[in-house]
């Protein structure tokens, strides 16, 4: 009975600094859009409550950045962040990461077409508009602050506490999935894959900078996507299967996923033991 509540509360501790770090978002994401709109009223009282797309974009890049800060409270000083370690990165595992991101975006349109074909593609509100401030918060402020949080510190929450690589995986995929658009399946089933791909690469290296580069990569090219087409995220790709039933991509991408994480398993080297 000991040994179970040690555990249960070894898993409280591992899971406190992903879920501090959800919460802060949303909480400082929302006073900053209080403060926005008082100062509206105060500067122009026509045009209250009217906040660019631009400047909620700013709101979201401050709010990660914020509630990665608090969360860095409340983690151990041995887990700090380092990118990359010099003698253990290795450049072949980068490149493997932007294919991962690139395959994982794929994969995951189909994915989401095969388990909800009635249902409307995946969307993500923060591209809902290509400026400079998005690709800034879509491509590098999300990817840096969640994959640290998520996977760096979580991770070795869970090993300094003698936890189950597989808990951790299925748990930080979990929030990951949770704190994106906890009313959508199919986005849901979308993130939550990811997240599992993501924490096991980091399982296999130890190295944050490559599960950065893979989320960047997935993020950049749904930016891309939405440039070309017109359209939010994965909706261009959900498109073009509807219309010709065509697997071709989802089982290369599926291959590919295979491979890359093939890779990690075989050339990663944990940074941490």
């Amino acid at each position: 009975m000991e040994s179970k509540s040690k555990k249960i509360k070894s898993l409280f501790e591992a899971l406190l600094i992903p879920l501090i770090y959800v919460a802060a978002l949303y909480v400082i994401q929302g006073l900053l859009e209080s403060v926005v709109y008082i100062a509206s009223l105060i500067i122009n009282p026509n045009h209250a409550g009217i906040i660019s797309y631009n400047a909620n974009m700013l709101i979201l890049i401050l709010s990660f950045f914020g509630a990665f800060g608090l969360a860095s409270l409340f983690v151990k000083k041995r887990f700090a962040v380092k990118l990359f370690v010099a003698k253990k990165f290795d450049i072949r595992l980068f490149l493997s990461s932007i294919i991962l991101g690139l395959a994982c975006y794929y994969f995951t349109a189909y994915l989401a077409f095969i388990l909800f074909p009635s249902g409307k593609p995946p969307e993500n509100a923060v591209l809902e508009e290509l400026t400079f401030m998005t690709a800034l918060a879509a491509i590098v402020a999300a990817p840096v602050c969640e994959e640290i949080v998520m996977r760096r510190f979580m991770i070795e929450a869970c090993y300094s506490r003698k936890l189950s690589p597989l808990v951790f995986i299925v748990l930080s995929s979990l929030i990951f999935a949770l704190m994106h658009d906890p009313g959508s399946g199919a986005y849901m089933t979308v993130t939550f894959f990811v997240g599992v791909v993501l924490a096991f690469c980091y399982h296999n290296s130890g190295i944050v900078l490559y599960v950065i580069t893979a989320h960047s990569a997935f993020n950049a090219l749904s930016f891309v996507m939405t440039y070309i087409d017109g359209s939010s995220y994965e909706a261009p790709i959900a498109e073009f299967v509807m219309e010709t039933s065509d697997y071709f991509y989802f089982f290369a991408s599926a291959v590919l996923i295979a491979l890359v994480m093939f890779a990690f398993v075989k050339l990663g080297r944990r940074e941490l033991k």
